[in-house]
């Protein structure tokens, strides 16, 4: 039981840091423009907005998209929009195809993948900030 317990434990850590990470990436990546509306926002006013929601798809790239707080919380996603402005974004069919994504992988990320985000995250959050320096 205990093993089992700090291994949960190890994975809601692992989860917060990549989250803290993405949210980062998110905002940073599409300059605090909501992906909804377009009103740029101040970066601590903004969210990481979720257009499939789970642990899995969190770390989707196209997935995860600058929000504002009213768009993202007040409309919950205002998801009709979401799912155009993503198509726009990313290419027609991105909604559909995270929509048949969501479908076909289950299930919560182990720690392994975890890791692997969080390097992945860490790596482009320190080259954009090489980049704009």
């Amino acid at each position: 039981m205990g093993e089992e317990l700090n291994k949960l434990r190890e994975l809601k850590r692992l989860h917060n840091k990549a989250w803290k990470l993405r949210s980062i990436w998110v905002r940073l990546r599409d300059g605090c423009i909501c992906i909804t509306c377009g009103i740029k926002c101040e970066f601590k006013k903004c969210n990481a907005g979720h257009f499939v929601h789970g642990k899995r798809y969190n770390y989707l790239e196209e997935n995860t998209n600058c929000q504002c707080v009213r768009d993202n919380l007040r409309k919950h996603g205002d998801l009709g929009r979401y799912a155009v402005n993503l198509d726009k974004k990313w290419g027609p069919g991105t909604a559909q195809g995270l929509i048949a994504f969501e479908d076909s992988h289950p299930g919560d990320l182990t720690v392994e993948e975890l890791n692997i985000i969080i390097h992945d995250l860490e790596s482009k959050i320190s080259e954009f900030n090489r980049t704009k320096i």
